[in-house]
This record gives structure tokens, C-alpha cells and sequence, in this order.
């Protein structure tokens, strides 16, 4: 991070006027409304806070740089920038800093000799290209002889999961399984497949399909660390999702083969005869396909993907939440598995599985409280929009980020939770939202940052990692940290984005909720910023879910 405190420095020699005209205006006048001094070095901090590792990117920014240097400066980099021809065209100061400041940002010779100038890292501040994990890796055992490795790693309830998925798998061809967040789904899911392949007479080919490039990472990583320790014999691991190479099958050997919705959908409507020609044979030569976050399978591009890929394969879906909200979504997601559904049951559910699963420790102890956020107005515009795609349209999540009360109430809150030495992850209303309240914070001297889905995939990472090292107390975000993110040491979680989505919100939470069996903590704070709805369809409400099917267990 020294780099980005070099960029702070450098930018702030820059004036506050100037500053402020890098920023969006709504952060701006937010920082004016909420008394935040705006100081140089504060505004500078809040530059780098919005545009991380990209921010310069923009072009407007570098100007500031090169505004800042002395005239003997200006010309040392002017001559190291321009050719003689440029030096020619140019008129006055002003232009000299267009010109210099003026190029296309990334791996390319102005923009290393711009870095190289100030003294900035190359590989921080110019995106390369992620080094990707290959299309087809075998996957060899573990030597066995050291018994100490070849535990059985599962808790009794997920033991039971798994010898019942095994058993349905043999009798059905359709099969939901449903476990709470926070349970290790996965890792019980992972543990079936492996029993799976080994069972299987001939070579067989196992599909798993995720919803996003994350989940896609976590599930290869997942089975790997599984069949290493289960495994009898080598398997192909096949990854075909954001954006890699078409793969090739091994028909000599068992295949596990994982793949995004989206990449499938696509490869469906290609162009590319290969790419059509790879999942047509995922259909041929499939006979198990494991549909992870299994909620959204009925949505239309889904389930034609879906289809396209099993053929005449056993299909099983895996969710935290069987339904999308409502008992008729829930009839429908558990249709489209034949009303074949295992779950939690006996003494692993007494008296039902959540209150098990705090009782023995894989769950937090949840305390649970509300903040009163917005009175909104729903305008007709926005009515018939939520009742259409029951989901809450961004006008609405932009008059959340000024309202100016809510972001007071929404950052004490935070600080109070620093304060009781709680790791907090912030779910935000907007990227806006999610910067403002990470300026805020750090004025205040807390140790916060920010993600979201245009972060450059370094940065994410940083910013995770230094938030389980503790090294972050508050990890804010917005739209990226719902699923295929693991951060045990979360205590708290703050949830100031309404959603009408019972799914996402189950999602947020259970960032928090892993409890010591599972490497998590004791106890976790769970605060839901519920806003007041005016003229709402009738829809269900996700922001009243948590007291209705967790309230008795709230301490």
C-alpha cells in the first residue's frame, strides 16, 4: 500500500477545488453535508479511496500529477513523454500539461515511463493480464500411507447428508439438496461426488454449474482438496468459465468439469462450432450435473442450459434457500427436481435444523437489531418496475446514498461496532454508497476500504486478505461479496442495502454466521437497516425475513 500513500502525497499538493473536481459530486456534497472537513490530504485519501489501484486511469488525475511538478519538473517529464514535434505544437503551460497527461492508460511505453517518473510501481498501477488456471489439470492422489490425512473431516449431520445423497443418487435421477447457510454444503456436496465417480463401472463425467466466475474458483478448489485425499485413481479437472479456451474431454479417464451459467448460455449461441460442439458433448457423455445455488435454476436462461447440458444425466441442485422468496417459488424450484428434496432431518433438526446448528457450535450465537434508514416514496414508475421484476430499481438505491440522516445513523453504527473490536462487513446500497461511507470512516480514523464487481481483481484480493488478517477492521462492498466469499472471522454484519430478494439477503447475512466448529467465531451482530417503503407491491420483504424465520433465536 506504500504506493498509493506516495499517490496521496503527490495529489495533495494539488488545491481543494481542484480535487474535488476528480470526485463525483453526490460524494462531494455528501462530505459538505455530513461536516466532514475537506482538507488536501482528506480529499486526496478519498481519490484513491474511489478509484483504488485504477485511478490513474483518468486522465484528469494525472493532469494533478504533472500540475504539481515545478517548471523544470514539467520539462524533465515533457522530454521523456513527448517527441520533438509535440514540443513544437505547444503554446502555453496549460497545453504542456494536456499533452503530457494526454494518453491511453496500460501496458504500454507512456504509460511505464509516467509510473517510472514518480517513482509508482508498474505492476500495481498497470493491469496485466490475470494468470489463469489451466483449462485441464489432472488431478493426482495424496500418498495415503500417512493415516493422519485420511480423516474424515465431516460433522455427523453432514455425514448423514451425504450417505442419503449417495443412496438418492442411485435411486433417482432428480434430487434437491438443501442445508442452511453456513453448513458446508459444498464441502458435503463434494464428498457425495467423490463417492459418485468411485461407484461408477466405466469413466464418467461429472458437470458442476455455478452462477458466477467465484463460486466457479471456490468448487475447483473444493473438489481438488476432496479428491486428493478420496480419490482412487487420477481425474481431469476441466474448468470452462471467464473467458478461458475451449477444453477437451478425456473420454480414458474420469472428467469433473466446471462451468458459469453464463459460459454455458453463451457456448449454446456461439458462432464457434467448437465451443457449441464442447457442450454437446457434455450432453453425450454426462451422467451427473450438480446445479450449485439451485434457487435460480427455474429462471429461463438457467434452465435452458440446464437442459441442454444433462440430457439423460442425474441433475442435482444445491441451495441455502430451496425457494426465491415465496412458497410458490419454493413449489416451483422443488418441482423442477421431481419433489425430491434431502435435508436436515431427526435429531440433526430438533427443533429445526438452525436452532441444531447454533446449539452445536456450526453457527454463531446471532444478536440481531434494526436501524430505522429512509421514508421512501415509491413512485408509479417504480412501482410497476418492482412489481414486474420484484427487485428494487436503482433510482430508488440513489436517493438512499444522499439521504444524509441514514448515512449518519448507518456510520455510527459502524464506529460503535469497531469499537467493540467486531471485524464488520458493510453491504452498501450503490458503489457511491460503499465509497462514502469508506471516506467517512477513515476521516474517523477507522480502518475501512471497499470493493466492488469493477475492482481490479488484485485489489479485491488485498483488500480480503488484509480483512482476515484483521489488518482491516471494515471490508464495505457492494454487489460482490454474497457468495464465494470466506472471511470466518466476521462478527458483524451490516446490511444498509433493502432487497426484496429473501435469497440475496440469506446471502449477505451468512457472511457472518460461521461459527467456531466451522473456523469462525462465537458470536455474531447481524444490524438491518430497514427503510420505509411507501405504496410497496405486494411482494415479499426480504428486510423482515430474518425476524420472522430466525427471531427465536436472536439473543
Amino acid at each position: 500500500m506504500s504506493n498509493l500513500h506516495t499517490l496521496v502525497k503527490l495529489l495533495s499538493k494539488s488545491t481543494i477545488a481542484d480535487l474535488q473536481r476528480t470526485l463525483d459530486e453526490n460524494i462531494v456534497g455528501s462530505l459538505i453535508t455530513l461536516n466532514i472537513s475537506q482538507t488536501p490530504s482528506k480529499l486526496s485519501d478519498a481519490i484513491i479511496t474511489c478509484y483504488g489501484e485504477r485511478v490513474l486511469y483518468h486522465k484528469e488525475i494525472r493532469k494533478l500529477l504533472v500540475n504539481n511538478l515545478g517548471n523544470k519538473g514539467k520539462y524533465d517529464l515533457a522530454k521523456k513523454m513527448l517527441t520533438k514535434k509535440d514540443f513544437e505544437e505547444l503554446k502555453t503551460r496549460e497545453g504542456l500539461i494536456k499533452k503530457i497527461s494526454s494518453f491511453t492508460w496500460g501496458n504500454n511505453k507512456k504509460s511505464k515511463t509516467f509510473l517510472k517518473y514518480f517513482n509508482l510501481d508498474l505492476d500495481l498501477f498497470i493491469e496485466s493480464k490475470i494468470q489463469k488456471t489451466p483449462e485441464r489439470e489432472l488431478i493426482e492422489l495424496e500418498d495415503k500411507e500417512d493415516l493422519k490425512s485420511w480423516h474424515f473431516s465431516l460433522h455427523e449431520y453432514q455425514e448423514n447428508l451425504r450417505k442419503r445423497i449417495v443412496i438418492n443418487l442411485l435411486k433417482k435421477d432428480k434430487l434437491l439438496v438443501h442445508m442452511p447457510t453456513g453448513s458446508g454444503k459444498t464441502r458435503v456436496m463434494m464428498e457425495s461426488i467423490c463417492d459418485f465417480i468411485r461407484n461408477q463401472e466405466g469413466e464418467s463425467t461429472v458437470v458442476w454449474m455455478a452462477y458466477s466466475d467465484e463460486l466457479c474458483s471456490q468448487a475447483a478448489d473444493s473438489f481438488e482438496e476432496r479428491w486428493q485425499l478420496r480419490g482412487t485413481k487420477p481425474v481431469n479437472l476441466i474448468r470452462f468459465w471467464g473467458g478461458r479456451n475451449v477444453p477437451q474431454l478425456d473420454l480414458e479417464t474420469p472428467n469433473f468439469v466446471i462451468t458459469s451459467f453464463d459460459t454455458a448460455y453463451s457456448a449454446l449461441r456461439a458462432k464457434s462450432n467448437e465451443r457449441f460442439e464442447f457442450i454437446a458433448s457434455l450432453r453425450r457423455k454426462s451422467n451427473l450435473c450438480v446445479v450449485d445455488e439451485a434457487h435460480q435454476a427455474p429462471a429461463p436462461t438457467y434452465k435452458d442450459a440446464i437442459k441442454r447440458i444433462t440430457g439423460r444425466s442425474k441433475l442435482v441442485g444445491l441451495t441455502a434457500t430451496p425457494g426465491r422468496g415465496s412458497d410458490a417459488e419454493a413449489q416451483r424450484v422443488s418441482g423442477f427436481f421431481d419433489g425430491n428434496k434431502v435435508s436436515m432431518e431427526g435429531k440433526y433438526a430438533e427443533p429445526n435444523p438452525i436452532a441444531y446448528l447454533i446449539k452445536e457450535k456450526i453457527l454463531s450465537n446471532i444478536k440481531y437489531y434494526s436501524l430505522t434508514g429512509s421514508k421512501v416514496n415509491v413512485s408509479p414508475e417504480e412501482y410497476k418496475y418492482i412489481k414486474d421484476q420484484l427487485k428494487i430499481p436503482d433510482s430508488i438505491f440513489k436517493e438512499l446514498e444522499k439521504d444524509t440522516k441514514r448515512n449518519l445513523t448507518i456510520i455510527q453504527e459502524i464506529i460503535e461496532l469497531v469499537v467493540e473490536n467486531k471485524q464488520t462487513i458493510v453491504f452498501a446500497s450503490s458503489v457511491k454508497h460503499a465509497q462514502l461511507l469508506t471516506i467517512c470512516l477513515k476521516t474517523q480514523g477507522i480502518k475501512a476500504s471497499c470493493v466492488d464487481a469493477n475492482t481490479p481483481y488484485s485489489e479485491r484480493v488485498d483488500n480480503i486478505n488484509r480483512f482476515k488478517t484483521n489488518d482491516l477492521n471494515v471490508l464495505i462492498n457492494f454487489g460482490v461479496l454474497t457468495t464465494g466469499f470466506d472471511a470466518p472471522n466476521t462478527d458483524a454484519v451490516v446490511v444498509a442495502r433493502p432487497t426484496l430478494s429473501v435469497v440475496l439477503f440469506s446471502q449477505m447475512v451468512g457472511r457472518g454466521l460461521r461459527g467456531p466448529k466451522m473456523g469462525g467465531t462465537e458470536n455474531c451482530t447481524i444490524v438491518n437497516v430497514v427503510d420505509n417503503f411507501s405504496k410497496l407491491p405486494n411482494v415479499e420483504h426480504a428486510f423482515t425475513y430474518f425476524d420472522k424465520e430466525w427471531g427465536e433465536y436472536v439473543r
